[in-house]
């Protein structure tokens, strides 16, 4: 079974022989809005609206989406630092939001997060050998000179020499951080890694080094990403799935060959058209053609009802308000999934889009 055909979704068939690596049903997570001197509750803020898909063994997974659409509260949930009001998480075949406090420290060896600030996610005080040695001291995994040789091995392993090992952050450039910040990631060699921004804060060199060193590691070490990117072309060349992520919840899942060359939800189709053109020359001929998303983004607060992309749709007609459009597989792909009212009523319409 291929990497492009691991990602089973809700409503789709299993055809893998293996069990999911991470399996998530029906995840939600509002945080309750309140004002007043009384701190009354006037309503919920539905970052995460009942999301439901698998991530297996070996594969990467991106999410997308814009500012406010939920990715890094997802993300944040599915490691635990926010805890879900509903739904159902399992990984590695353990019931994941069961897990007690003792149990869960346990698991998390298995379970590690990038974030999207080199500067802030490293203690300033700490050393690059005590931020990366520290949650191998933690988990007893170590100790004096081996643990010191676990180091320099981990700083080897993402292209670090080993005078690093005696610096501070403040003395590492943003690239050179973020690299600290992986080998910290992989020092209990997890099997899953969720990455949240975790090449949007560098230039576009060192992006470029961070995402080759990523991709050579899940080879060398079998790990599993979820890697959540604004950027597309990253996604293009990074993921082997892509989930189109907006107001918490997903409108369009597929292979990332699929999404980019065949995308069928009308918002998936307006992030493509938004993506840069390096070529000036094919940049100016293809401007003409491009159909640039208008609108805000509504409050995650009160969404629309219906289709939460209505407000913003080129394709929008009567039952879009009305009624909330099912995840739907799309007609001859397998495994590609979007949920559109034109798509439930066999009339999609071809909704301009320009392949950069």
């Amino acid at each position: 079974m291929s990497l492009n055909e691991s990602l089973v979704l809700q409503d789709a068939p299993v055809s893998s022989c293996q069990s999911p690596l991470i399996e998530v049903q029906g995840l939600k997570k509002y945080f309750p809005v309140k004002e007043g001197f009384f701190n009354t509750k006037i309503g919920d803020v539905k970052a995460v609206d009942g999301l439901s898909f698998t991530v297996e063994h070996g594969e990467t997974l991106g999410i997308v989406g814009e500012s406010g659409c939920g990715k890094s509260t997802l993300a944040r949930c599915l490691i635990r630092l926010d805890e879900a009001d509903e739904g159902q998480i399992h990984f590695d075949g353990d019931d994941w939001l069961a897990l007690s406090s003792h149990a869960l420290q346990k698991k998390r060896a298995d379970m590690q997060m990038i974030f999207q600030n080199p500067y802030a996610s490293l203690n300033p005080r700490l050393k690059v050998g005590q931020a990366i040695g520290e949650p191998l001291e933690i988990f007893k995994r170590s100790g004096g000179q081996a643990l010191r040789n676990e180091v320099l091995i981990l700083l080897d392993m993402v292209g670090l020499s080993a005078s690093v090992i005696d610096r501070y952050p403040s003395e590492l450039s943003g690239g050179q951080r973020q690299r600290v910040c992986i080998a910290r990631a992989l020092a209990l060699r997890p099997k899953l890694i969720i990455a949240d921004e975790a090449v949007s804060a560098l230039d576009v060199s060192v992006q470029a080094q961070v995402l080759n060193l990523m991709d050579d590691l899940k080879k060398e070490l079998g790990l599993t990403y979820v890697f959540i990117a604004h950027n597309l072309s990253v996604v293009q060349h990074f993921c082997d799935r892509v989930a189109v992520m907006y107001l918490g919840k997903f409108l369009e899942l597929g292979s990332t060959e699929s999404i980019f060359h065949s995308p069928q939800h009308p918002y998936t189709k307006a992030l493509l058209n938004a993506m840069p053109i390096a070529d000036p020359q094919l940049a100016k001929a293809q401007r003409a053609g491009r159909h640039p998303l208008v609108g805000e983004l509504p409050s995650p607060m009160n969404p629309p009802s219906g289709c939460r992309f209505h407000t913003r749709c080129p394709e929008c007609y009567s039952p879009c308000a009305l009624e909330e459009p099912n995840l739907l597989q799309v007609e001859g792909k397998t495994l590609h999934f979007s949920a559109c009212h034109l798509l439930e009523s066999k009339e999609m319409k071809e909704i301009p889009y320009v392949n950069p």
